[in-house]
């Protein structure tokens, strides 16, 4: 990119250090774009459908997301206009489909539909206000709950053991709503469309008796942190040196896609010359967890798991135990 971008509606030319700054001084939040005009940096949104949804939008502008909206910006940080953004996205969607999936929006886009434990933590989910985006193969269809979810039963109570359940908001006929429960990340919904139009909500896995540990989801963006309420009983591992040995982590099973997890490593043991690593599931690097002094012996880290629920460990100066608590995860949503 060169140095000096145009920018047609204030007929001044910024440098890129200045445009940047007037980024950071204008938005704290998400930069989505500029209205379209040869030599600005993408994305960029096609002014003719712009002016239908926020009014006085001129090419050159700054589109950010700031809270629940939308604002328009000159280059030189003048506020145009704004806009709720469930409208913008509900117009724009229209009005732009095509650009969705490559520059407003992609079809993991989520805004609510936040899980938490319901009144029986063992079987009960309830599930907030919200709305999705979802890809039937060739366009993009938008997901919403309007009244949210008190699921009183997952299954109508019978879940099995040790077992991971996707609750899924599917769309029917373009005009139906449901939810619907599957052991599968690709389900098969028999009472809609063949096309099928739907979006993961949350991932869940059952404990040994059949039962769901107790969470609260807070949402984060476009994934959803799920934090037990207490943390699962220790995995101890006996940590060989040279060698990753493996202890199994009661997350989800999410197929081929890792599970990203925050545990707690207490080191049982702290002779002088103990610290123990820990294989990062996705890239196979090695992480220190536990050092060789107390006030190093207990840690709490974010993990990617292995795909087969299992985190890996090994020791330097001799072997030990270690135990592994799991604190919760990050549920992506189908954003893997």
């Amino acid at each position: 990119m060169s140095e000096q971008i145009p920018v047609y509606q204030s007929n001044h030319i910024l440098t890129a250090a200045q445009l940047n700054q007037t980024w950071r001084s204008m938005c704290a939040s998400q930069i989505l774009g500029f209205v379209s005009a040869t030599g600005l940096p993408k994305p960029e949104f096609n002014l003719g459908s712009l002016t239908t949804i926020v009014k006085g939008a001129l090419v050159g502008d700054l589109l950010a997301r700031e809270g629940s909206g939308i604002k328009v910006y000159t280059a030189l940080g003048v506020l145009v206009d704004e806009i709720e953004w469930e409208d913008f996205v509900s117009n724009i969607k229209q009005a732009t489909t095509t650009k969705l999936g490559t520059t407003l929006l992609d079809k993991y886009w989520i805004y609510g539909f936040v899980p938490t434990s319901g009144t029986d933590p063992d079987e009960d989910v309830d599930v907030s206000v919200g709305k999705a985006l979802c890809e039937d193969g060739s366009t993009i269809v938008e997901l919403t709950s309007t009244a949210g979810l008190s699921y009183p039963t997952l299954n109508g109570g019978a879940l099995s053991n040790s077992t991971t359940y996707h609750l899924f908001r599917y769309l029917k006929d373009n005009a139906t709503y449901g939810w619907h429960l599957d052991t599968s990340l690709t389900p098969t919904i028999s009472d809609i469309e063949s096309a099928l139009a739907y979006r993961k909500i949350i991932s869940l896995k059952t404990d040994a008796s059949g039962d769901l540990r107790e969470f609260i989801g807070i949402n984060e963006n476009n994934r959803i942190n799920i934090r037990f309420k207490t943390a699962l009983s220790a995995v101890n591992v006996l940590v060989n040196t040279s060698t990753f040995t493996y202890g199994a982590i009661e997350v989800p099973d999410l197929g081929s896609y890792n599970v990203y997890a925050n545990i707690t490593t207490n080191l049982t043991a702290t002779a002088a010359t103990r610290q123990v690593l820990a294989e990062d599931g996705l890239s196979g690097q090695s992480v220190l967890v536990a050092g060789a002094t107390d006030s190093q012996s207990t840690n709490t880290y974010d993990f990617y798991i292995k795909t087969d629920e299992t985190l890996g460990f090994k020791s330097v100066g001799g072997s030990d135990d270690i135990d592994v608590y799991l604190n919760g995860y990050y549920d992506f949503r189908n954003n893997f």
